[in-house]
């Protein structure tokens, strides 16, 4: 999907180039919230040479979203004007759905009150214009700012949701495609609200087939996955920083054998669904020197707490203070771990300078989750006392304690199973005093699910309905949704086959919520797959017809069509030879798609045993 940001260029000089900051920004967060690339397109994008007059509205009837930098200068300017009229002429076509998210700069009360003779301010004014005169005034930073991301990034998803309901209505560039994000250098800047969980996958390696056992193979205990690191562009006050190499995504646990026989001849192994999903963990970059502490008291979660580092108080800090917390934060992005603990070390030395400061203490808040990512268990214990010092400082606000959080989410991840019922009841009362905060309420989710991965059947079931209700509140946050999928696939593994059609019928209302998401729609690929193992043929054959259905709207995403190759595979393990024959064809087809991925030419290489 893509934006297009239309401004007056000295409403952007004088208002902190918010129009840079959106370009930025918003794409990250988009991409943090639904999984999906976001183009955000102003006249930056631009090159000498071009013929910028047809360039401009080309790019305007590519775009799904118009967001307007409303100023009352802004209905001065003609290029302003014309933009709007171009989107506004497009979006009225009656086979579009496309929106105008108007920002008001400045004048807001003027331009809200109506009084106008001139159609296209009364134009503007009705619609639901977001006031970021507040965000304005704190210089693009602070809570100011968050919240006008918040609003921006919620309307964009609400965009998006539409427009994947109605497919054929998304703007297309000349060669087909959905336009995509350009690669332009992030900047630093406040994290997203709902960062995404990485999506778990498949070990390369298959299991060999066993000989058939009485019972049914137990499952695997699932490990934690590899932890990546988020980039400075996504967490920091405003400043340029250099954008850490992509991690990749974390393993599951593989599948395990489990035994069918067929109608005729001797036993062979259907393919099981893989153990519970890895859990979830959150990530923001960064460190801190950790020494050897004495006994202390402990925190509501149980861990102990420590005292706050000595602080001397001496007034507010100067810009080049800020901009220095900010640099050491960036510096942190894709450093060594000792060297992210340096950093740390003299952010903890600014924040004592200030410990009044929310700007420097957000900054060591963000980069004392970062440890928490690939810290020992001793290790993080120590970073979430760090992190319950910062946030009594500052009670009240909502983005260092959506750190707290983070760091508390990602202790679940390694923790017993007592420690995770713990921390996630410390959760849970962050969530309460921010009910309305639907990051600090994802941190939750993902602590609830981290839950199921160790927790029998009964308790699997009282935390998949505390994740139903959390995605019933908060019915537009993919990441809730997700976690709540996850739990629900876990469901799949450790129940019977009542109990595993009923989550997969879940399952399926979700992903067709979000059908264009391939996090959700891979559980419920999988949670169908599992169901093939426990089914007679008929139903088999029924749930492979909808895996192929998936695999079709998901081409090109290994996974989705490797739970297909595993389902096709599970048919023939009591189907006749003329099936057999076809299915192995199809198998061979998905594999030669998929050349480099060793699972596919695997399952193939099953049906030869």
């Amino acid at each position: 999907m893509q934006v297009f940001i239309s401004y007056r260029r000295a409403d952007n000089e004088t208002y902190h180039q918010i129009a840079n900051r959106l370009a930025r920004e918003l794409p990250i967060r988009f991409e943090a919230e639904t999984g999906e690339l976001l183009e955000a397109f102003m006249d930056l994008d631009m090159h000498g040479g071009e013929r910028w007059y047809d360039r401009l509205q080309t790019e305007v009837k590519l775009s799904a979203v118009f967001i307007p930098l409303v100023t009352m200068g802004y209905f001065n300017s003609d290029m302003c004007l014309r933009e709007l009229k171009w989107f506004l002429d497009h979006a009225a076509a009656p086979d579009r759905r496309l929106t105008v998210l108007p920002v008001v700069l400045a004048g807001y009360d003027r331009i809200m009150s109506r009084s106008h003779r001139r159609q296209e301010i009364v134009d503007i004014s009705d619609l639901n214009c977001i006031n970021a005169q507040a965000s304005i005034r704190q210089g693009l930073q602070g809570m100011g700012w968050a919240e006008l991301l918040d609003d921006l990034v919620t309307a964009l998803v609400q965009a998006w949701e539409a427009a994947v309901a109605r497919p054929a209505t998304l703007p297309r560039s000349s060669s087909g495609q959905i336009p995509r994000r350009r690669s332009t250098p992030p900047a630093a800047n406040l994290p997203p609200p709902v960062p995404p969980v990485q999506l778990p996958k498949q070990n390369a390696a298959v299991p060999a087939i066993q000989a058939v056992p009485s019972s049914p193979v137990p499952l695997p205990t699932p490990t934690p996955a590899a932890l990546p690191k988020w980039a400075a562009s996504q967490d920091a006050l405003p400043m340029a920083a250099a954008a850490p190499a992509a991690a990749p995504p974390a393993p599951t646990p593989s599948p395990v054998a489990l035994p069918r026989r067929r109608a005729n001849g001797p036993a062979a192994p259907a393919i099981p669904p893989p153990g519970p999903t890895v859990p979830a963990v959150v990530t923001v970059p960064a460190v801190v020197t950790v020494s050897a502490t004495p006994a202390v008291p402990s925190g509501p979660s149980g861990l102990p707490m420590r005292s706050p580092v000595p602080s001397v108080a001496t007034g507010r800090p100067a810009q080049s203070d800020i901009d220095l917390a900010v640099g050491l934060f960036n510096h942190t992005v894709g450093a060594e771990l000792d060297e992210c603990r340096a950093m740390v070390g003299e952010l903890n030395q600014l924040a004592a300078k200030f410990p009044d400061d929310a700007d420097i203490n957000l900054q060591l808040a963000m980069a004392l989750v970062n440890i928490t990512v690939e810290a020992a268990m001793d290790e993080r214990r120590q970073m979430v006392l760090e992190l319950r010092q910062v946030t009594a400082r500052f009670p009240d606000d909502p983005e260092i304690n959506l750190r707290l959080a983070r760091g508390l989410a990602n202790v679940t991840v390694k923790a017993s199973l007592d420690e995770r019922r713990s921390v996630v009841d410390e959760l849970r009362q962050l969530a309460v005093r921010f009910s309305s905060n639907a990051a600090i309420s994802l941190e939750l989710a993902k602590g609830l699910f981290n839950l199921t991965v160790e927790a029998d059947l009964e308790e699997c079931y009282e935390v998949v309905s505390e994740l139903r209700r959390m995605a019933g509140r908060f019915p537009s946050s993919v990441g809730i949704t997700l976690q709540f999928a996850q739990g629900l696939f876990n469901i799949t593994v450790k129940g019977g086959v009542d109990q595993r059609r009923a989550a997969v019928n879940e399952l399926r209302q979700l992903a067709g919520r979000f059908p264009s998401n391939p996090g959700i729609n891979l559980q419920h690929a999988t949670g169908l797959f599992g169901m093939t193992a426990k089914v007679g043929l008929d139903e088999r054959r029924e749930l492979v017809r909808e895996l192929r259905q998936l695999a079709g709207r998901f081409q090109n995403d290994p996974w989705i069509n490797l739970q297909l190759a595993k389902g096709l595979f599970n048919i023939t393990v009591e189907a006749d030879g003329d099936e057999r024959q076809y299915i192995a064809q199809e198998l061979r087809q998905l594999a030669g798609r998929f050349p480099a991925d060793q699972q596919f030419a695997a399952v193939c290489g099953w049906l030869r045993t």
